[in-house]
């Protein structure tokens, strides 16, 4: 409308008004508030968006209670947001804000709080699902939401609801995956998802059901690395997932799925390591599967010597590694640690001499490490337990009375913790045997 147009409907309105002889016009208060419009969505999401910032930016400062506050004003902006344009979109935003909340209440320790976001979130998420059911997308969100509030539940000991959780999230994803199911990323979240409610039932001594989700778990992960989906590093990493697959498997007492797991991972690094012979992180995967597979053959029976070649592999890589980078402290104690599993090896099969040789190597390096760092509590904690391994190989070289000696300066010098005190005693025990008349050693 032009001025003109404007003048005239001014004119329009005056004439229209009911007139009011001699009558003065209302005094207007010059204090008095005028009502502030309300905020647009987009200003309400420039709002959010920077205290969302603010709450990064302290938690990037390690301040955590600050990032409280601008956090808790994210929530509520987007909880305005959510109320103001209902959309699929704007119900994400707030799930978004909550799930950020859950996350820093719990790293505050404020369990109760995280869970409430949680729960709070989850119901926004199968608002969601239930409305479009073949959404991926949608059985996804709920999906993460039931997993995040199921490791809230686990860390406060529910171990049953946690299970619970973790159970109806892989229903989600299964339901993912099957909207999907060319999805590679949605085919391993249900491997994931099978790790967890494993994890939840190992941690109520359900190894029976434990095991069962595992080997479901591994047999996904197989699947996917031998479809040859993704690219070289989505192989290395369903390697890496098959090797974490073997450490539950191994630790709920089924070193012969284990083995199988590490079998498969042990492939699939060893074909990453051949298409990059300059990576070191490639040679390191491959070295840690091979002691992880080493060590299943050892557990799971039938030939002994079987644990050999994997163990031997795995060393000859340690030592190129530290070879490669003298000055690297890592590469030197996975040298250590590669040898310290070899000297096992030997003892088990009775080669002391290769015990011995392997035993003492190691006890050269971590020496080597512990004075270079000497307020260090790890590599002068490992001194010891290889002198102890040394004392226990005939001809080793080591006495327990040198042993017990060595822990005891450690206590002196403040590097002894708590849990060492019964390892002490052991020592002490075995000194004390070993100087009794007759004895042995």
């Amino acid at each position: 409308m032009g001025a003109g147009g404007r003048i005239a409907a001014l004119a329009v309105l005056l004439l229209c008004a009911p007139a009011v002889a001699s009558a003065s016009p209302a005094p207007v208060d010059p204090h008095a508030e005028v009502a502030a419009p309300a905020p647009t969505l987009d200003q309400l999401g420039a709002a959010r968006d920077a205290a969302g910032y603010l709450s990064d930016a302290r938690v990037a400062k390690g301040d955590l209670d600050g990032a409280l506050e601008h956090l808790l004003e994210e929530v509520s902006l987007s909880r305005q947001i959510a109320a103001a344009e209902p959309s699929d979109q704007a119900q994400r935003g707030l799930m978004h804000s909550l799930n950020r909340l859950a996350w820093l209440l719990a790293a505050l320790s404020d369990l109760r709080g995280a869970q409430a976001a949680y729960d709070e979130e989850i119901g926004l998420a199968q608002r969601l699902a239930a409305a479009d059911p073949r959404s991926a997308r949608a059985a996804i969100d709920v999906a993460a939401t039931l997993e995040g509030r199921g490791d809230v539940l686990m860390s406060e000991g529910d171990l049953s609801a946690a299970a619970k959780d973790y159970a109806q999230a892989l229903e989600f994803d299964r339901r993912a995956a099957l909207a999907d199911p060319t999805s590679a990323e949605a085919q391993k979240d249900v491997a994931l998802a099978l790790q967890r409610v494993g994890d939840a039932l190992a941690a109520q001594d359900d190894r029976i059901g434990a095991v069962a989700n595992y080997r479901d778990a591994l047999s996904r992960f197989v699947s996917l690395a031998t479809s040859g989906a993704g690219s070289a590093d989505h192989g290395r990493d369903l390697a890496i997932e098959q090797g974490r697959v073997g450490d539950r498997l191994l630790a709920a007492g089924d070193p012969g799925a284990a083995r199988e797991a590490f079998e498969a991972s042990v492939t699939a690094m060893r074909a990453a390591a051949i298409a990059e012979p300059v990576s070191a992180g490639a040679a390191r995967d491959l070295e840690l599967q091979l002691t992880k597979l080493s060590y299943a053959l050892r557990l799971s029976g039938g030939d002994p010597t079987a644990a050999s070649a994997p163990a031997e592999e795995a060393l000859a890589i340690a030592r190129r590694l530290a070879t490669a980078n003298p000055n690297s402290p890592s590469a030197q104690a996975d040298l250590v640690f590669a040898l310290g599993r070899y000297g096992d090896l030997r003892l088990i099969q009775r080669d002391y001499e290769g015990a011995r040789a392997a035993d003492a190597e190691a006890l050269g390096i971590e020496k080597a490490l512990a004075r270079s760092r000497p307020e260090a509590v790890l590599p002068a904690r490992s001194v010891g337990e290889l002198m102890a391994k040394l004392a226990d190989v005939p001809g080793g070289g080591v006495t327990w009375a040198q042993v017990v000696a060595y822990v005891r300066r450690l206590q002196a010098r403040g590097l002894f913790e708590a849990e060492d005190a019964p390892l002490l005693a052991h020592y002490e025990q075995r000194a004390a045997g070993a100087a009794m008349p007759g004895s042995v050693r």
